[in-house]
C-alpha cells in the first residue's frame, strides 16, 4: 500500500522539492547547528542526554528573571530566556514523540542518536523560520521524516511541509484558523456521509475537534496502523493536505466492504 519502502525517501524528496528548496535558500543547516551547539555546551546541555538537558534547561530558566537576565557567567552570545524556553520545550516533547519506537525509546545507541537528530532538526527549523518557531505536534512530523530520510534531508522536508500552502503552511499559527477550518470540513463531511453517527456524537456531546485537531497537528501519526500512516503521507505529499477527504473515503469504503 502506497509507495514501495525502497523508493519512499527518493519520491518524498522529489514531491517536496527539497533539493531545489535547499539550493535556493541561504540557510545553512550545519552552520546553524554549530551556532546553536556552542552556547548549549556552555550551559552543560547536550542533545545526547535529553533527560539531563531538560533538568539543566529547567534550572536555567528558573534562574532568569522577568527582564530576560542572562545566566551568570554568560557573555553576550548566550541565549535569551525565549531561546532557553524553546530548547526546553523541544527536549520535553522528545520524550512524548513515539516513546515506543525503537529509534526514539530507551537508552540504546540507536534511540539516543534518534533523539539527538530530532532535537537538532526541530531547533534548526525554529531558527530557520522564527515566525513559526516550534509548536507541539512538529516533533511527530519531524520524527517520521527522520525514520525515512537522512537528517538534513528531514530538515528540508520539514521546511517544505511547514512553509508551502499546499501542505501545512499556517497550520501551526497561534490562531489555529486552518485547523479549525479542517474541523468544520470534517463535521460537514460526517453529517453528509454518516448522519446517524454525527447525530449520536452531537447527542452525547462528543466534539470532533478533540480528535480532528490531533490528526492534523501530528499529520495522522496517531493512526493505529503504521502502514496506513505512511500511505496517508504518500497521498498528502502527492496531492496536498486536502487529500484527507480522500483518506476518509478510502477508510469508509473498506469499512463497508468488511460489513
Amino acid at each position: 500500500m502506497g509507495i514501495p519502502p525502497s523508493l519512499r525517501a527518493r519520491v518524498w524528496n522529489c514531491l517536496l522539492s527539497t533539493d531545489s528548496l535547499r539550493e535556493s535558500n541561504d540557510f545553512n543547516y550545519q552552520k546553524c547547528l554549530s551556532e546553536v551547539r556552542g552556547p548549549l555546551v556552555d550551559l552543560g546541555v547536550s542533545e545526547y542526554g535529553i533527560l539531563s538537558a531538560i533538568a539543566t534547561l529547567s534550572d536555567t530558566q528558573n534562574d532568569l528573571d522577568l527582564n530576560h537576565q542572562q545566566p551568570s557567567g554568560c557573555t553576550d552570545s548566550c541565549y535569551s530566556l525565549d531561546d532557553i524556553t524553546l530548547f526546553r520545550q523541544i527536549a520535553l516533547d522528545l520524550q512524548r514523540s513515539f516513546p515506543t519506537h525503537r529509534s526514539l525509546m530507551g537508552e540504546s545507541p540507536e534511540a539516543i542518536e534518534g533523539q539527538a537528530k530530532l532535537f537538532r532538526v526541530l531547533i534548526a527549523y525554529a531558527k530557520y523560520n522564527p515566525q513559526v518557531g516550534y509548536s507541539q505536534g512538529m516533533s511527530y512530523i519531524a520524527a517520521v521524516l527522520l525514520m525515512q530520510l537522512g537528517e538534513e534531508e528531514a530538515f528540508w522536508a520539514l521546511a517544505a511541509l511547514l512553509d508551502k500552502p499546499k501542505y501545512l503552511a499556517e497550520l501551526f499559527d497561534l490562531s489555529l484558523t486552518k485547523v479549525q477550518h479542517q474541523v468544520k470540513v470534517f463535521d460537514q463531511f460526517l453529517k453528509h456521509r454518516k448522519p446517524e453517527l454525527s447525530q449520536h456524537m452531537e447527542s452525547v456531546g462528543v466534539l470532533s475537534v478533540h480528535f480532528v485537531m490531533p490528526w492534523f497537528l501530528t499529520l495522522f501519526t496517531s493512526l493505529p496502523c503504521w502502514d496506513s500512516v505512511l500511505a496517508v503521507w504518500d497521498l498528502i505529499f502527492l496531492h496536498g493536505i486536502y487529500t484527507h477527504t480522500q483518506t476518509h473515503n478510502v477508510q469508509e469504503s473498506r469499512g463497508n466492504a468488511v460489513t
